[in-house]
C-alpha cells in the first residue's frame, strides 16, 4: 500500500513536469511510479506518458522501448491502444529477410533441430539401457 501511495505521488509529479513543458524532469518520477505501483490504476497512463517524455527529449529508442513495454504489459485501455497505434509505422517498416539471409537462417535452424533430435535419441537409448539393467532394486 505505501508503495502505491508513493507511486501515485511520483506519477502526478511526472505528469505535472511534462505538462509544464519539462519532459526531462518527468522521466525519473514516471519510471519510479511504474516500478513502485505495478498494477495501479494509473500504470498504463504512466507508461504512456513516460514514452511521450522520452520522445519529447529526443530519445526515440527509449520512447519505442516504453511503448513496447506498455503493449507487452497487457494492460487494457486507451493508453495501450494509443501505444499500438504509435508503433504501427515501426512495424510497417519491418522488411522480410533477403532470400540469401533467410536460407542461412533456415539451414542453422535445421542443424539445431537435428542436434536436438540426436540428443533426444541418445537420451532415449540411455533410459532404455538403464531400464534393462535395473533389476527391480533401488535403481
Amino acid at each position: 500500500p505505501s508503495d502505491q501511495i508513493r507511486g501515485a505521488v511520483l506519477f502526478y509529479l511526472g505528469k505535472i513536469e511534462r505538462l509544464q513543458g519539462r519532459p526531462a524532469g518527468a522521466i525519473r518520477p514516471l519510471a519510479l511510479a511504474i516500478e513502485l505501483a505495478q498494477g495501479a490504476e494509473f500504470e498504463a497512463e504512466a507508461r504512456y506518458l513516460l514514452a511521450q517524455a522520452y520522445g519529447e527529449t529526443g530519445d526515440a529508442a527509449a520512447r519505442t522501448g516504453a511503448l513496447r513495454g506498455l503493449v507487452k504489459s497487457g494492460l487494457a485501455g486507451s493508453f495501450r491502444q494509443k501505444a499500438i497505434e504509435e508503433l504501427k509505422p515501426e512495424v510497417a517498416a519491418l522488411t522480410a529477410l533477403p532470400s540469401s539471409r533467410a536460407q542461412v537462417v533456415c539451414h542453422r535452424l535445421v542443424d539445431l533441430l537435428n542436434r536436438v533430435d540426436q540428443h533426444d535419441v541418445e537420451e532415449i537409448e540411455l533410459l532404455q539401457q538403464a531400464l534393462v539393467c535395473d533389476e527391480g532394486g533401488e535403481g
